[in-house]
């Protein structure tokens, strides 16, 4: 997918929508269990507390479903290469109220110029939303570099993931977001 063209903003979200529906409980309830299918004491996942105690089935729809919730409200967004630059340039002189931050309640953020990161894939958007009384913060790269990126058949990374993958969150617990 073109992320430079701002057109494409709507695809890239619908794309998410669909993995989080389709896609992402099977994904995820893989990443909560070791090699043996024995769930990790500390899943790589925030779980709230209700869900917690879940089987892991339940637990990874409880969290697609949360996700969904997020980016079914979600404003959307599109920062061209020259904003997405300056966003970068701009230094953080310290520790933001995290609530002034985002234009809406919930949103996805695709800018034009990915952002490489210390994994190496990527980051082409970013989406947010209430959770727990806090702040939910997800990163997604694009799925065509993290195809090439991991040697995966790309139409295959594509029909599991959409054109976004999710690649890492962040949650802000009411105490910080307040």
């Amino acid at each position: 997918m073109d992320f430079t063209d701002p057109a494409n903003v709507v695809p890239a979200w619908m794309s998410a929508t669909a993995f989080l529906q389709l896609n992402a409980p099977r994904a995820w309830a893989a990443e909560m269990v070791d090699g043996n299918g024995i769930p990790y004491v500390s899943p790589p996942f925030y779980i709230p507390e209700s869900a917690y105690y879940l089987p892991v089935q339940a637990k990874a729809q409880y969290l697609a479903a949360a996700e969904y919730r997020r980016l079914a409200e979600a404003e959307l967004y599109y920062l061209d290469a020259e904003a997405t630059a300056a966003a970068l340039a701009t230094p953080v002189t310290s520790s933001p109220d995290i609530t002034t931050l985002p234009p809406a309640p919930s949103g996805l953020l695709v800018w034009a110029t990915p952002v490489i990161t210390d994994r190496g894939a990527p980051l082409v958007a970013l989406s947010w939303g209430p959770e727990d009384g806090g702040l939910m913060v997800a990163w997604w790269s694009d799925s065509e570099a993290v195809a090439h990126r991991s040697g995966d058949n790309l139409d295959a990374v594509i029909k599991s993931n959409g054109y976004l993958t999710y690649d890492r969150w962040a949650r802000y617990p009411p105490w910080l977001a307040a």
